[in-house]
């Protein structure tokens, strides 16, 4: 899954399995999560788009004019360059364009009126701490210390996929300190075994003296 596919992808799910791809690469490799800029207001500001953050970009309303050519990426050395160009490229065709949006806004507004989205944002007045308590009571489990969706799921419901993000990763920490937890304890087991039966052949030996 690391690898960047040599195939160009042909349409939003391989490109989004691409990007995905690349995600995973550059995290394995430490490389750390560029923040986007709030609005790209200038061409500069699309070349803060790399792929540890391309997922979270929100093309709609953006026309190809607004995007920096390739080569641009390229000179500001951005890993994975042309498939960057390429995701942004392809999104911005297939997004809906800025005559698009106030129709979008009321489409948004009924699915949330009709409760499919309960975690959208606008539901919670900017209030970003009580949203989080939802996101966090509908997709964690305490008890087991995971996540209980997928992180499509999570997001049709209106929740944030960086949200989702940071707990799948406490997830999976959790699963790391459990493993040592088992093997400490199973080490542990051992080291009395043996000290004990050490023991027992000191005592016999001491008796037969």
């Amino acid at each position: 899954m690391g690898k960047s596919s040599k195939k160009a992808p042909k349409n939003e799910k391989e490109w989004e399995a691409e990007a995905e791809r690349i995600e995973a690469t550059l995290r394995q490799n430490g490389t750390v999560t560029t923040e986007l800029p709030k609005k790209f207001t200038k061409p500069e500001d699309f070349l803060k788009v790399n792929g540890t953050n391309m997922l979270d970009v929100d093309l709609t309303g953006y026309s190809l004019e607004d995007l920096p050519k390739q080569a641009a990426f390229k000179k500001a050395k951005i890993d994975y360059a042309a498939k960057v160009h390429g995701y942004l490229t392809f999104m911005i065709n297939n997004k809906p364009n800025k005559k698009r949006k106030a129709d979008l806004k009321a489409e948004k507004e009924e699915k949330r009126l009709r409760g499919e989205r309960p975690l959208d944002e606008s539901l919670f007045d900017g209030d970003v701490e009580a949203r989080e308590a939802a996101m966090k009571e509908a997709l964690w489990n305490d008890d087991k210390k995971e996540v209980t969706m997928p992180l499509g799921r999570f997001q049709k419901l209106g929740g944030c996929r960086t949200f989702w993000k940071k707990l799948y990763d406490r997830q999976e920490a959790a699963k790391v300190e459990q493993k040592r937890v088992a093997t400490a304890g199973l080490t542990g087991t051992a080291c009395s075994a043996a000290h004990g039966g050490a023991g027992g052949v000191r005592t016999a030996a001491a008796g037969g003296a």
